[in-house]
């Protein structure tokens, strides 16, 4: 079985917060033929976060689970620190394969879907 976390930076407003659940409720239908199970987790400023979610996710035991950062670009929180974090649950659960995806900019072809997005708002 494979597992994808879906990791947001999260918000003090929780409105926000409720937003990145709300989406990923709309995108995990279209992947979950690859991915078996779908959680989203917090970074900071919301709950739950990625320490809880992926102790939850281990536990099922998962062949693997592909961690997508939700942010813009490869800052601070994509480079070191959600590393960091799976690095930890990497040597308590080394069955399991961990693998992080680019942010959003590092995507193949996102600056077609943002300039086709564009165009389509602006038609």
């Amino acid at each position: 079985m494979k597992a994808i976390l879906f990791i947001s930076h999260g918000s003090r407003n929780k409105s926000s917060n409720k937003e990145i659940e709300i989406f990923f409720k709309k995108l995990y239908p279209k992947i979950n033929h690859i991915f078996q199970k779908g959680e989203v987790a917090f970074l900071e400023f919301g709950s739950p976060n990625i320490e809880e979610t992926l102790e939850r996710l281990c536990i099922i035991n998962p062949s693997s689970i592909v961690i997508f950062p939700y942010f813009l670009m490869n800052g601070v929180h994509v480079q070191k620190d959600i590393p960091e974090i799976i690095e930890s649950f990497k040597k308590r659960f080394n069955k399991i394969n961990f693998s992080i995806l680019p942010a959003i900019t590092g995507l193949k072809n996102i600056d077609d879907f943002i300039a086709d997005s564009i165009l389509d708002a602006v038609a």
